[in-house]
């Protein structure tokens, strides 16, 4: 999968364009390259059509918390440092962007 955010306010994830010109507060190309991993490893670890947004969300900032920035670094064997920090609601409009993402959604299943 690749993902690449070459402008602040554009993540390319895979072949989808995630546009995040309204989320006014990513800044940095820095916040917009994590929240572009944290995606990816949201979509590795715990997206499974049984959790919700919330919960998907929560669960990446909790690793974040507790090992740090590189917890969602695709390459793990090479610590990236250029990570700049971003809050979970970013994440979650970020990810809410993401078409193809299924998650739980009340009863139903949504997309």
């Amino acid at each position: 999968m690749k993902i690449d955010a070459r402008r602040i306010d554009t993540i390319f994830y895979g072949y989808e364009e995630l546009d995040l010109s309204y989320v006014e507060q990513i800044v940095d190309l820095g916040q917009t390259r994590a929240v572009g991993d944290a995606i990816h490893y949201a979509a590795q670890q715990y997206v499974d059509g049984r959790r919700t947004l919330k919960q998907i969300v929560d669960l990446v900032m909790r690793d974040i918390d507790r090992a740090g920035p590189d917890v969602i670094n695709p390459f793990q064997r090479v610590p990236f440092g250029g990570y700049v920090g971003f809050r979970k609601y970013e994440l979650g409009a970020a990810i809410n962007r993401l078409r193809t993402l299924v998650v739980k959604s009340g009863s139903r299943r949504s997309r």
